[in-house]
């Protein structure tokens, strides 16, 4: 249900049938960004092993700390997206595409 299909266009967009009401959430972005950030929490974790073999493993706050900042960036991080996403009816196309819409070129200029 969160992994939305889509297909090239003629142009390079890719062309999405979610609603108005679906083109601001991000689920997709949020599990590569949770998947990444987890994966850099674990590499970190074993380096740390590496380097000090004796020394205790984390305690369950330390991890609780960890789970939840991993989830808060996951969720942080694409929020330009969600904000500026919108659904463009353009020429030709049947469907809406989900695309990003910004006030000015200087907005689209900072966030890419």
């Amino acid at each position: 249900m969160t992994c939305v299909a889509g297909k090239m266009t003629d142009d390079g967009l890719i062309e999405e049938t979610r609603s108005r009401e679906l083109c601001p959430f991000i689920f997709q972005v949020v599990a590569v960004f949770l998947s990444s950030f987890t994966l850099v929490a674990m590499s970190v974790d074993r380096y740390m092993a590496i380097l000090n073999p004796l020394r205790p493993k984390m305690s369950k706050r330390v991890f609780a700390v960890t789970v939840a900042i991993i989830w808060i960036l996951a969720f942080a991080a694409p929020l330009p997206t969600a904000i500026t996403s919108r659904v463009v009816f353009k020429e030709g196309h049947t469907n809406g595409l989900c695309l990003e819409e910004f006030e000015d070129e200087y907005n689209k200029y900072i966030y890419r």
